[in-house]
């Protein structure tokens, strides 16, 4: 059996329920510092077992696209991809995109259907995101469900839960 961080922050949430019942319990006043000492350390592991660092993204030079989690981040040659610099706006913008923008100005060349556009470019560079950038987090927040392109070319983005974005500016 592998252990993940999920089992991590499982195990610490549950041990602490245990150890709160046992102070609920506990007569002794020795024991019951012992306890309460216990319960600090469990707390903390269980901050440090959901803590997720924050995902890297944006232009730090001229050409290139720094992508990743914090700590391992990469920054690569900038593959061209319009939707990288759409997602970027659009992330900029966070839950107020919907107010600001539309794909028909975000768009260069929005043509007829702007909506369907803007979703194919971004899936491309959610795509690339995760397999040459190796940031699922980030590929994930430029999809569906959490930034949604209506057919009309309206834009809604709701962040992914736990997601914290660090964006670089162009």
């Amino acid at each position: 059996m592998t252990w993940s961080k999920n089992d991590d922050y499982e195990f610490f949430r549950r041990s602490g329920a245990v150890i709160l019942a046992a102070i609920d319990t506990c007569d002794d006043r020795d024991q019951l510092a012992e306890l309460r000492e216990l319960k600090a350390q469990t707390t903390e592991r269980l901050l440090q077992a959901s803590f997720k660092p924050p995902v890297l993204f944006g232009f730090r030079a001229p050409g290139y696209v720094t992508v990743g989690v914090l700590g391992m981040e990469r920054t690569l040659p900038h593959p061209g991809l319009s939707g990288l610099d759409y997602a970027w706006i659009i992330l900029l913008h966070g839950i107020h995109a919907s107010s600001v923008l539309h794909a028909s100005t975000v768009l260069r060349n929005p043509g007829k259907r702007p909506g369907n556009a803007l979703r194919n470019c971004l899936a491309e560079a959610a795509d690339w995101v995760e397999r040459a950038g190796g940031c699922v987090d980030l590929a994930n927040a430029m999809r569906s469900p959490a930034m949604v392109i209506t057919g009309s070319g309206g834009i809604c983005f709701t962040p992914p839960k736990g997601l914290t974005l660090n964006l670089h500016p162009k």
